[in-house]
């Protein structure tokens, strides 16, 4: 049966589209990978110059095509023993001293100059003594050593081989020794060798916000409830992909018409759905309660957030006359960030209703939780902005905004240095400048 498409105006309004839109627009009107006859006759044709006679001409074509939407079928998460992680919501309120289990901490400075600006950093990662920064605002990726001096940058804006359009997610494949980076705005993966060269690229089949490299040279992606209806008779959240791109996997459905009409956001943590720990690649959403744990058999549930009565209730998502409501009102907590090393969960959640968030630690050997909208050393303020971990350490962002402040008071007021970590802290200070990049802080604690 042929599918009918209704086309929106404002797809005819722009008649300097370029290739990169007329792709989207297909995109859009149906799923037609890029290498196939029609996409390749539309941009090859002389389209830009005669684009609307060539799409309606090729309009019929497409309602072929239109048909060709994939059919899944969904895959089940392992049982196993789940750790539950339950915060202590009733003194939650509270700031937690940090002094008694501050093992270590040192600040590390990333250098600064016309290359190594850093606009923001969006994603970190440290593999074989480099520190890899993803710099969204730019569309860079940076590299520098483990004493902050600067390496190499990688920015290959364009649509060339070997270029992208813009980085939206970043990581490393640490089998193959490889950079990977996702560009959304171009439907593609991009790999690298760890010296930046050119090594290939992998088209996206659908709408993602989420991806991370896997075994077999695959790939496990994140939806977040985008609108995939022109890709799939059934959505997912998540996806195995192959080496291929293929389906091999898919988890947790839903149906984005709940979710249109006014258009509901889903939104995706800061520095993404993924994260790694021990080389092996965990999932979590902040409309879950469970983190899952990426294996080649397919997900296992490995950690559950108890917050109670607060806990984000999945069934409003099929349930699109209450689901605005409840989602407007924000009374549940979400998942912000979660790391994890060898003796700790590391996590943030907060309440869409009540502007604060808070940070936690959960002992993995005690079984014991701390979390606090704030944490304090002797008063001093801790940076707990945390980003990732490496080995034994975390890594926490620090402004040169902050450190200045808080130099400029200790210094106003005479407070004395009293811990390691305000002499530390008021070394790395009086070091910066309000344009210098964004401090690292890597600290260890002792067990609690």
């Amino acid at each position: 049966m042929t599918k009918i498409i209704k086309i929106q105006p404002y797809y005819f309004t722009n008649l300097r589209m370029n290739k990169i839109k007329i792709i989207y627009l297909l995109k859009d009107l149906c799923f037609i990978p890029e290498n196939t006859f029609i996409m390749n006759l539309i941009i090859s044709s002389g389209y830009f110059k005669r684009q609307l006679n060539i799409l309606f001409s090729l309009f019929g074509l497409l309602l072929v095509n239109c048909d060709n939407k994939l059919t899944i079928e969904e895959s089940l998460v392992a049982n196993s023993k789940l750790t539950v992680i339950k915060p202590n919501l009733k003194s939650v309120n509270k700031q937690y001293d940090l002094s008694s289990i501050l093992d270590t901490v040192k600040f590390i400075k990333l250098e600064l100059s016309e290359e190594s600006l850093v606009g923001s950093i969006d994603k970190l990662i440290v593999f074989e003594e480099h520190i890899y920064v993803l710099d969204k605002r730019t569309n860079s990726l940076l590299v520098f050593n483990l004493d902050g001096k600067y390496v190499s940058k990688l920015s290959k804006i364009g649509n060339g081989p070997g270029e992208y359009i813009q980085l939206d997610f970043f990581d490393i494949d640490y089998k193959n020794r490889q950079i990977v980076l996702t560009d959304l705005m171009g439907y593609q993966i991009v790999k690298y060798d760890l010296e930046g060269n050119y090594l290939s690229r992998e088209k996206i089949p659908f709408w993602v916000e989420g991806l991370v490299p896997v075994f077999n040279d695959g790939f496990v992606v994140y939806a977040n409830h985008r609108d995939n209806k022109h890709q799939l008779n059934q959505e997912y959240n998540i996806f195995y992909l192959d080496s291929s791109m293929q389906v091999s996997k898919a988890y947790f459905p839903y149906n984005s018409s709940n979710f249109n009409n006014p258009r509901i956001k889903f939104n995706t943590p800061q520095f993404g759905s993924f994260y790694t720990h021990n080389k092996d690649r965990y999932f979590f959403s902040p409309f879950k309660d469970q983190v899952y744990q990426i294996t080649k058999n397919g997900l296992i549930s490995k950690y559950r957030f108890d917050f109670g009565e607060k806990t984000f209730d999945e069934k409003y998502l099929s349930q699109k006359s209450k689901l605005r409501n409840y989602m407007e009102k924000g009374e549940f907590f979400q998942i912000g960030n979660i790391l994890e090393n060898d003796d700790l969960v590391i996590f943030s959640f907060y309440q869409k209703s009540f502007p604060i968030g808070y940070f936690g630690y959960y002992s993995k050997n005690n079984l014991t939780v701390i979390c606090s909208p704030g944490f304090t050393i002797k008063g001093n303020y801790f940076h707990a902005n945390n980003i990732t971990t490496y080995d034994s350490w975390i890594i926490a962002t620090v402004q040169p905004a902050d450190l200045l402040r808080w130099s400029e008071d200790i210094d106003k007021n005479k407070i004395p240095l009293d811990s390691e970590y305000a002499k530390s802290k008021k070394n790395i200070a009086d070091r910066v400048t309000l344009e210098d990049n964004q401090i690292l802080m890597f600290y260890k604690l002792k067990p609690f």
